[in-house]
């Protein structure tokens, strides 16, 4: 057999290498085993069949010399990629970024120093539909628009009150009846702030038996303590009507008081005058008559005068509630040293006159004139304070001034400290 290649490791041999010079593969046995084979095989062929049926002795040694084969080299294996969902946390993280920013925004636009001003506004309106928004009971119930109207009459009469709430209420504070307190939530979500109104305690005492006692017009829940009567109203201005048996005579006492919420109530006193009785005039004849005095005698024809007029001003007063012989003069305000803001004319421009033909005309512009004995005299006026229905009014003649207590009782104008009745003529 002509081997031209080693069937081992195709090298080049020669027709009588028994090993092969390269490798050391046995070319002698091989060429015997395959010496049977017609057909000499080709390079090409001896390399497929030595590498299909390679021979390998165990007793010929290898030659560490030889050339190796390179070892194969490994394709890195491609792993897939993992495509996660990645929109359901965009969504979220939005949802978060937008419901927290509408917190912030809403924290900031619902704050407590964004609404207290309004808060402010609303309980110093003198409407008392307004006030409603800003005003609740202790339980924060909403108030009526019948409870706030006492109040916001207060204010018309007392701007100082108005303004003493303003600035209560602005800054969050809590004074007398008053105090600013969180009140549920507004969206479920940020503290809502209202305005808490007080009832006050208002002690009254009237020497007047059965009596009947009205706060503007309607009967109020009371409590007694003695001869003192303790009434529970809410802060403002009433007109308190106190109508009771003196001596077996009908009084009927009024009053227009003041309650301010950032002060004690004081005690309302209503006291009534019963007129000289039939026994009083009796003494005053008897002692007329014993003592054949003339000045005796004119001091009971003087005391049967009056206890007749008395008794017709009680008749007329029985006929008509709004008579002024009902009116108390000893009780309406008479300090001429008060003084506020409230310059309110309303009621007073017109012209008034006393039963004895005195007159008095209050012009629009500032000036008055005044008519009495026949002689008319004139000047300025100007109202220096008003507490509703009370009002002091300083006139103004040759640069001297003098200020007078008024009060408007029953459509009449009494100058209470000279006691004077004036009532309208137009």
């Amino acid at each position: 057999m002509d081997l031209k290649f080693c069937p081992n490791c195709g090298a080049p041999i020669a027709a009588n290498d028994d090993f092969c010079q390269n490798c050391g593969f046995n070319l002698k046995q091989y060429r015997t085993d395959h010496a049977a084979s017609a057909t000499p095989p080709t390079g090409n062929n001896i390399s497929e069949q030595a590498t299909k049926e390679p021979v390998h002795s165990a007793e010929t040694p290898v030659n560490r010399d030889a050339v190796q084969a390179p070892p194969s080299v490994k394709k890195p294996v491609v792993r897939k990629k993992r495509h996660h969902r990645r929109w359901p946390w965009i969504v979220l993280a939005a949802i978060v970024v937008l419901v927290a920013g509408g917190y912030f925004a809403g924290s900031m636009y619902y704050s407590r120093g964004r609404q207290l001003p309004q808060l402010a506004k609303d309980m110093t309106s003198t409407d008392p539909k307004t006030m409603r928004k800003a005003a609740v009971d202790t339980d924060g119930t909403p108030l009526a628009a019948s409870d706030l109207a006492p109040l916001a009459a207060l204010y018309k009469a007392d701007l100082a009150t108005q303004r003493t709430m303003k600035t209560t209420v602005a800054d969050g504070r809590t004074n007398g009846a008053i105090k600013v307190t969180q009140s549920g939530r507004i969206l479920g979500l940020f503290p809502r702030y209202k305005v808490i109104l007080k009832t006050i305690k208002v002690p009254l005492t009237t020497n007047l038996s059965d009596t009947q006692i009205t706060w503007n017009g309607n009967s109020v829940s009371s409590s007694k303590q003695g001869k003192t009567q303790q009434f529970i109203v809410y802060p403002g201005q009433y007109k308190v009507l106190v109508i009771g048996q003196l001596s077996g005579e009908r009084n009927r006492l009024s009053k227009t008081v003041a309650l301010s919420p950032f002060k004690t109530a004081e005690t309302l006193a209503f006291t009534g005058k019963a007129a000289k009785t039939d026994d009083t005039l009796g003494s005053l004849l008897a002692k007329a008559n014993s003592d054949s005095g003339k000045q005796a005698k004119k001091d009971a024809d003087e005391a049967a005068s009056e206890s007749k007029k008395k008794a017709a001003e009680s008749s007329s007063a029985d006929s008509d509630d709004d008579d002024s012989s009902d009116i108390d003069m000893d009780d309406l305000p008479n300090d001429p040293s008060a003084r506020n803001d409230n310059a309110d004319t309303n009621g007073l421009i017109g012209q008034w006159k006393q039963s004895d033909g005195s007159a008095f005309t209050f012009n629009s512009d500032g000036t008055y004139t005044g008519t009495a004995n026949g002689k008319t005299d004139g000047g300025t006026y100007k109202v220096v304070y008003r507490a509703g229905d009370s009002l002091n009014i300083q006139f103004t003649k040759n640069g001297d001034s003098v200020v007078e207590p008024f009060a408007f009782v029953y459509g009449h104008l009494i100058e209470t400290n000279l006691k004077l009745d004036w009532h309208r003529v137009n």
